[in-house]
């Protein structure tokens, strides 16, 4: 009961559903709502979603706390007692209050009739004086609690526009029960979509990791490759200078061997002319 009446989640959760409602109910005569009644609550979880097939207005409420109030998606751990507040109607709980205290009345009643007995050996007096103390301070501890209780039940039926009454209550238990295991459902879809969510970034961190290594690697061997040509061009262009060394020392040493030769002929050619000038001075002289 405490909980239902003091829970801060509860109350911020109430009071998005009734910002949500004006918001929605815009331009109607339903706009500007101060409150609702439990029935409103419930309904949260008949508003189908047209984006998404399945989805309902309170699963966007629970993202809303969920950004807003985080601590709110705590709220079906918190409201786990309405459930056994509802198992025990509060008609009942009054019922067997009234019964316990009528018993201690009877208590009470047996202790001052043992004070009137003169019998000395006669112990009843001595054995239920202390007894009926201690239940008379629990008379007063049960009268205090349904009194509290009492305060507190006409408190949540103020809140959502019930007139208070033992049935009320029961009905405000029954329909918070329903409402936050309807809010449970939702708080566990979004865990859901948030691991798949984080499952989806992990493999797609993975794929683009996987993807990296690829193009590293692509382009380590290309790389390679690139390095290997480029070697080789500078291979080919050295056999082609070692060629062009080699024919240009070879024309040298045609060159340089063909210069002895013309000496040669030369030299030759100087004494052909020699011994062909000593036959003319011998003929020229014998002519004489």
């Amino acid at each position: 009961m405490e909980q239902a009446d003091r829970c801060p989640n509860f109350k911020y959760v109430c009071m998005t559903v009734l910002e949500i409602g004006n918001y929605l109910n815009t331009g109607t005569r339903n706009k500007n709502a101060v409150g609702y009644k439990m029935e409103t609550l419930l309904k949260t979880g008949d508003t189908k979603s047209p984006f998404r097939k399945g989805l309902t207005l309170l699963f966007y409420i629970a993202l809303h706390c969920m950004k807003t109030k985080p601590s709110c998606l705590d709220l079906p751990k918190e409201y786990e007692p309405v459930g056994e507040a509802f198992s025990y109607p509060f008609d009942m709980l009054t019922g067997d209050v009234a019964k316990i205290v009528k018993d201690i009345d009877g208590m009470l009643k047996y202790a001052e009739e043992a004070k009137q007995c003169k019998d000395p050996a006669d112990k009843w007096e001595d054995q239920i004086s202390g007894f009926a103390k201690k239940m008379e301070q629990n008379k007063a501890m049960l009268d205090g609690l349904i009194s509290r209780l009492g305060e507190m039940s006409k408190r949540l039926c103020v809140q959502f526009a019930d007139a208070p009454s033992d049935k009320a209550m029961d009905d405000i238990f029954k329909k918070l029960s329903t409402f936050v295991g309807m809010f449970a459902a939702g708080v566990q879809f979004l865990e859901e979509e948030e691991a798949r969510r984080i499952k989806e970034l992990e493999k797609a961190r993975k794929a683009a990791e996987k993807e990296k290594k690829k193009a590293e690697k692509k382009a380590a061997a290309e790389a390679k490759k690139k390095k290997a040509a480029e070697k080789k061009a500078k291979k080919d262009a050295g056999g082609d200078d070692g060629d062009k060394k080699k024919e240009r020392k070879e024309r040298k040493s045609k060159k340089e061997k063909g210069g002895d030769a013309d000496a040669d002929d030369e030299e030759k050619a100087a004494r052909a002319a020699e011994r062909k000038k000593r036959r003319a001075e011998k003929k020229a002289k014998e002519k004489k």
